[in-house]
Parts: C-alpha cells; structure tokens; sequence
C-alpha cells in the first residue's frame, strides 16, 4: 500500500488535482487509501522538480535545437533571396531576348553554358543562362 506501489499516472493525477486545487489532500488520500503526508510528499517533490527544472537552464539538446532552428531559418531566407535572384534574371533575360522561347529543348553546348551562335563561348555559372564575355576595359 506504499507510493511505491501505486502507478505513476495516479501518482501525476492526484498531484494534478492537488495543485490545481480541485480536490483536498485528505480526499485523495482517502479515495487512494494512502496517508495525507504521501501524498503531501508528492506534492511537494513535484514542485521541488519543477524549480530545478526552471533554474539549471535548457539541456544541451535543447541548445542545439535552437542553432538548428536559427540556421534553417537563415537558409530558408537565403534560397528565397537566390531564387527571387534567379527569377529577375529569368526575366531580364528573356526580356533581352523576346525571339527565345524556353519552351524548346537546349543543345548539349546549351546545356553547358555555351552558345556559339550568339557569339559566347564562357560557360556560365548559372548553367543555360549565358555569359556575355567582357573586355578587360569594361570590367573596370
């Protein structure tokens, strides 16, 4: 007839209703058939954890699920600046180009950057997007 005994969601109950203040102590030790002190004792065991758990601070895992967060976040907002990049590119360029239609499937040289037709012969670094070659003069 022990605290030992009794399960641990009875115990969490009880205490539940202790603290909440819906139930006596006396009523529940009673309806339990254990001694008010036990469940006295759970009681304040409970709120001896909880000031622990409140002062030692976040566990190691805890920290570095707040770094994870904060680094997903700032790669999130990074893929939304690379893509609104890509996007205006997109957009300038097939402004610059209205006869280019992207509906039509590139060449090999194409797909590596290159277009001889046009005059470009540097790979580009965004892949089918080309790169006009500049003059030293004109990177200035």
């Amino acid at each position: 007839m022990g605290h030992s005994t009794t399960p641990a969601w009875i115990k969490r109950a009880a205490i539940r209703e202790v603290r909440e203040g819906r139930e006596l102590r006396v009523d529940i030790a009673r309806d339990l058939r254990l001694s008010p002190t036990c469940i006295a004792a759970w009681v304040k065991a409970d709120i001896a954890a909880e000031q622990a758990e409140a002062t030692r601070g976040p566990s190691p895992a805890e920290l570095e699920l707040r770094a994870v967060t904060a680094r997903l976040a700032e790669l999130e907002a990074e893929n939304s600046a690379w893509r609104q990049a890509a996007a205006g590119a997109l957009t300038r360029l097939q402004s610059a180009n209205p006869g280019s239609g992207s509906a039509e499937a590139p060449s090999d040289a194409g797909a590596r950057g290159l277009r001889p037709e046009a005059g470009i012969s540097e790979p580009s670094p965004l892949g089918s997007i080309p790169v006009q070659p500049q003059a030293p003069e004109d990177l200035a």
